[in-house]
This record gives C-alpha cells, structure tokens and sequence, in this order.
C-alpha cells in the first residue's frame, strides 16, 4: 500500500504485472500523442 497509494518505492510496491502485458512496443510520446489524435477524430466522424 506504501508504493501504490503513497509513492513509497523504499518501503512499499507497485503492481504493473497486468498492464505490461499489453504493451507491444515502445513508442517516443509524440507518437502515442498523434495517435491518439487521430483515434479520437476517427470516433468523432463517427457522429452527425
């Protein structure tokens, strides 16, 4: 509880074992930026 409510890396821990499994490739924040651009105007065309 240390780690994760309180940021506590010393004494606490953080759980990260589900999410790492999704990760497919690393990517420079530019790039995760534009394509989360591009995600959100594909899904607002989407609307009349």
């Amino acid at each position: 509880m240390m780690g994760i409510f309180e940021g506590n890396i010393e004494e606490g821990e953080f759980e990260a074992g589900q999410s790492s499994g999704l990760v497919k490739e690393i990517l420079p924040a530019g790039e995760v930026v534009m394509r989360m651009v591009e995600e959100y105007r594909a899904v607002v065309q989407r609307f009349p």
